[in-house]
C-alpha cells in the first residue's frame, strides 16, 4: 500500500484461545492525494493518518469520501467554535452525523444501533433500512450531531 509506517501491526496472543489470530493495528500515513489508496476497501486492523495541508482541506476531504463512498459517522476535535460549525455544516452536506470532542469509551457506528433506519439514509453507506424502499425517500434524511454536555 505504501505510505509510512508510525507503527507496525504485531500479534497478540490470547492465553484462553491460544488459537485466535488477534493483532494491533498497523498505523500509516498517507498524503491527501493518494485517494487511490485509502479510498478502497482496506481490510483491517489499520489506522490511517491522512497528511492535508490545513483545516479547510481535511474538511473538504472528509465530505468527498462521505458522499462518494459513504461515511456512517464522523469524529472531530477542536476547540475552535467556527471549526465546529463548518465541520457540522459540511458534513451535514454529506448526511454524516458528527460527535465532537468525546473521550472515553466511543463507539462510532451508534448511529447504525438504534434504529430501524440505518444511519441517515442519505450517503453510500446509510442506504439500508428494515423498512419498505418507500420509507428512503430523501425527505426523511436527517442528520444530528453529537458532544459531550457542558459542566
Amino acid at each position: 500500500m505504501g505510505g509510512k509506517v508510525w507503527l507496525d501491526s504485531r500479534s497478540i496472543e490470547n492465553p484462553m484461545f491460544k488459537t485466535a489470530r488477534i493483532s494491533t493495528p498497523i498505523v500509516l500515513e498517507l498524503a491527501a492525494d493518494d485517494k487511490e489508496k485509502f479510498s478502497t476497501e482496506l481490510f483491517g486492523p489499520i489506522a490511517l493518518l491522512i497528511k492535508t495541508e490545513n483545516t479547510d482541506q481535511s474538511i473538504a476531504l472528509a465530505k468527498e469520501m462521505a458522499m462518494r463512498y459513504g461515511a456512517l459517522s464522523c469524529g472531530a476535535y477542536t476547540t475552535d467554535p467556527s471549526i465546529k460549525e463548518k465541520i457540522a455544516d459540511e458534513m451535514a452536506l454529506a448526511a454524516t452525523p458528527v460527535s465532537f470532542n468525546l473521550v472515553g469509551g466511543i463507539y462510532m457506528n451508534q448511529n447504525a444501533g438504534f434504529s430501524d433506519f440505518h444511519v441517515t439514509g442519505g450517503n453510500p453507506a446509510g442506504n439500508a433500512s428494515f423498512t419498505n424502499p418507500e420509507y428512503l425517500v430523501k425527505r426523511f434524511t436527517w442528520v444530528g450531531h453529537r458532544e459531550p454536555a457542558s459542566v
